[in-house]
């Protein structure tokens, strides 16, 4: 039976990695209908010029949206492990640790986040700054 969690728990994670990946790889051919509800909302085509940081902001919302899932995903097989212990302190304890070990993840990962995008924020005012 852990060997059967094991694998579900598996093909989730690696589900969760390979669907973002297919959701950036729309092109111009085929891009679902975006650049026409961008032509109908905005009345202009967006901006097709790919930056580095446009690039890089894309891919750490991503990861970020693959860590929410994962997270979620972490909160639900520990609640689940919690109701079903059935009163055994051993299973209740382990569920508990689960859930709290999953949450300072999320706020480790969140946190470093913030600091990395204010650090990134106030660096890029300097230099905008000193190149005027």
């Amino acid at each position: 039976m852990a060997q059967s969690k094991k694998i579900i728990l598996s093909l989730i994670l690696v589900g969760l990695l390979i669907v973002p990946i297919f959701c950036l790889a729309a092109n111009d051919k085929n891009d679902f209908g975006l650049n026409a509800t961008a032509t109908a909302t905005y009345g202009t085509q967006p901006n097709k010029d790919v930056t580095l940081p446009s690039l890089a902001g894309q891919i750490v919302g991503v990861i970020l949206s693959v860590l929410g899932v994962i997270f979620l995903v972490e909160v639900i097989v520990a609640g689940i492990a919690w109701l079903t212990a059935g009163g055994e302190e051993e299973k209740i304890t382990k569920a508990k640790q689960n859930l709290l070990q999953s949450t300072i993840g999320l706020v480790i990962v969140v946190g470093a986040f913030v600091i990395v995008n204010f650090v990134l924020t106030n660096l890029m005012a300097i230099v905008i700054n000193k190149a005027a």
